[in-house]
This record gives C-alpha cells, sequence and structure tokens, in this order.
C-alpha cells in the first residue's frame, strides 16, 4: 500500500525509503498483469504459505501447484542449522546482498530452489519414493517436485538404467554403520607405572613442556596417583574403588583421564569414564583428550603408542534414532505434515549418519 506512511522499523530492516514509496502504483493496478504473468505456473517461494494468503486479502487467489524452499531444504539438508532464506542461501555457497527486498529475495529463492533440486536429483530413487509416498499422504508442498522428480527417474530406469529396489530398505540401513573390530585384552594386567604418571604430570614433567598453558598442581599429582593405584588395584587383591573430592582448579579431568589412557594403552583394555553430563563427555572427547594425547606423543614416553587409542562417546539411548519407531511412523497412514516431513528428513539424514545421535 504505497498511500501508507513506513515506520523507521520498516525503512531500517528492508532499507526501502518513502520515496520508492511514493512513486509505486497501488496493488489494483498491477493485479490484472500479474494474475496474467503468473498464469497456471507452479509457483516457489520460500515459507510461501504466507505469500498467497497476502495476495488473496487484495484479490488475487490461486489455486496453483506451490513449493516451497524452506520444506525443501529441512528435508535435503538435515545438517543445516537455520533454515532462513539468507541462511540457507549461504550455505548452499549463494550470495543474497540485500535480503528483505521483494525481487532481491525471489532472485535467491530461485537460486535455492536450483540448487535444492539438483541434491533432490542426486538421491536414490528408493528415497525419493518414500518422500514421496510421505509427503502425498499428507498433502505437503513437497509432494509436487519430489513426484516429478520419482517420475522422471522411473521414466529414465524404463529406458535402461540400472536401479536399486524400491522400497525402505532398514536392512541396508544397519549393515552401513561401520563398527571397528574389538580390542583384545592382552592376557597378564600389566599395571599403570604410577611413577610415570608422576614425572608427565610433575613440575617440570613432559606435559608441562608439551601442553600449553600448563600448570603444575601438587593436588592434581595425588588425584592421578590414586587414580593409578585404584586401577592396579583388582591385579594385586584390591577392590579397586576410590571417592575423591576435589575442588574447582584442581584438574580433575586430566588426574583420572591421563591414568585412564596409560591403562587403556598397556592392557589394550577398554576404560569407561561414565559422567553426570552430556556437556562433560562432549569436553572431554573434544577437548580434554585431544590435548592430552597430542601433549603425550610429543612428550614420547617410551613404549607409550598414543595413535593406538580410540575413543567414543556413548549417551543413554533416547539420545539416538530408534529403527522401530521410525519404520512404525512409516506405517502411519494419517501422517500430518509436519510428520511427514520429519520422517523424510530423517531418511535423508540417514544416508549420511553413523551414529544415530540426534544432537547431529
Amino acid at each position: 500500500n504505497p498511500e501508507r506512511r513506513l515506520s523507521k522499523f520498516i525503512i531500517d530492516y528492508t532499507g526501502i525509503t518513502q520515496t520508492e514509496v511514493d512513486g509505486a502504483p497501488l496493488f489494483a493496478d498491477v493485479l490484472p498483469n500479474l494474475a496474467t504473468f503468473i498464469g497456471p505456473a507452479a509457483l516457489v517461494g520460500h515459507n510461501i504459505k504466507f505469500d498467497p494468503d497476502f495476495l488473496a486479502a487484495g484479490g488475487l487467489h490461486f489455486s496453483n501447484p506451490t513449493s516451497d524452499t524452506w520444506d525443501l531444504a529441512f528435508v535435503l539438508r538435515p545438517d543445516a542449522t537455520s533454515y532462513k532464506l539468507a541462511n540457507i542461501a549461504a550455505d548452499l555457497g549463494l550470495v543474497h546482498d540485500r535480503p528483505h527486498r521483494a525481487t532481491d529475495d525471489a532472485t535467491i529463492t530461485a537460486k535455492v530452489f536450483f540448487e535444492l533440486i539438483k541434491i533432490a536429483e542426486g538421491l536414490e530413487l528408493d528415497l525419493l519414493t518414500e518422500i514421496e509416498r510421505a509427503s502425498s499422504r499428507s498433502r505437503s508442498m513437497l509432494s509436487y517436485v519430489v513426484s516429478s522428480l520419482a517420475q522422471n527417474r522411473i521414466s529414465t530406469i524404463q529406458t535402461g538404467e540400472s536401479h536399486p529396489s524400491i522400497g525402505f530398505d532398514i536392512s541396508s540401513i544397519r549393515s552401513r554403520i561401520q563398527r571397528l573390530p574389538g580390542i583384545r585384552p592382552s592376557g597378564a594386567t600389566k599395571p599403570v607405572d604410577v611413577e610415570a604418571v608422576n614425572r608427565i604430570l610433575g613440575e617440570h614433567g613432559s606435559l608441562s613442556s608439551s601442553m600449553p598453558n600448563f600448570e603444575y598442581r601438587p593436588e592434581q599429582v595425588a588425584m592421578a596417583r590414586a587414580v593409578s593405584e585404584a586401577l592396579n588395584a583388582p591385579a594385586t587383591g584390591g577392590n579397586g574403588r576410590l571417592i575423591v573430592e576435589a575442588g574447582t582448579g584442581v584438574g580433575k579431568s586430566l588426574a583420572y583421564l591421563l591414568p585412564a589412557v596409560l591403562y587403556a594403552l598397556n592392557n589394550d583394555a577398554k576404560v569407561v569414564v561414565s559422567t553426570n553430563t552430556i556437556n562433560l563427555q562432549e569436553q572431554l572427547l573434544n577437548k580434554d583428550l585431544p590435548v592430552l594425547l597430542q601433549a603425550l606423543e610429543s612428550a614420547r614416553e617410551e613404549g607409550l603408542q598414543v595413535e593406538d587409542l580410540r575413543a567414543t562417546q556413548l549417551k543413554g539411548r533416547s539420545n539416538y534414532l530408534c529403527l522401530n519407531k521410525l519404520l512404525r511412523l512409516r506405517a502411519n497412514d494419517f501422517q500430518s505434515e509436519p510428520d511427514a516431513r520429519m520422517l523424510s528428513k530423517l531418511l535423508v539424514w540417514l544416508r549420511s549418519t553413523a551414529t544415530g545421535d540426534r544432537a547431529e
């Protein structure tokens, strides 16, 4: 409505000036030409449900097929952290210089659409078929694009292209998840060298010269000795139980990680570190352990093959996708549109995940 004054917020948000609006035609004046221009063509937009309602309020009604780049991005880019138009454009390597301007938004939406279609064209036929099945039952806007791609693929196959079986093959998903061979514990248990722990964590020890910002802490050394002795106790008839209460700043993580690493490497054994929070798990795995291993490698402790250590994160089962529940969701004939969209997203994600961890 060019007869309406722009608020300061809109001017700041879009960059549109009052002078530009004052010279614009009324919507009623452009409506006939716009309706003729669009005709029966399919409509593409980002969060497109807003646009037909907005146009309908101005007297322009559509029954055209529609496709939403938000829906497509949500399903085809499960790794994206945001599905705003500017974020998806950047994620796809596209430049969107002037967001919130109509022509620029429309142009970048078209480019995003074409990039997402390329991704969809790269999906296996069985996956396309599953997404089409879910979207058509829920009457999702995904159906228009995905059904066309599936039909094109089937037509190509009928001319001689080899293809996978159509369907949801849960066994192929299970078989794709990689499992490394288990470690084989050595015969006799080799105790952790307590003196080596002292030497590594000591005031002038190997970690002090190889670990950035390392600070010698007598309490840390005392705790590491106690942990080492607890790990060694079962081999000498002890119970190996230890409770430590240590305040902030002691360096508890290193105090138990170092003996645990030495014990695991010396004996080809598994050591479980159970934490109270997932955040601490991630800190140990992504920060503390890599720093410790790098320092140990630099320290070149005799006979220590640091590169042999393998570490992984294990969470409670509610943190992982349940394939049985996924199968039940797929079998539901009355899926809502959000359920169908999430099912499709999960199926695309299953092509790449090796763990099924919902945090991905």
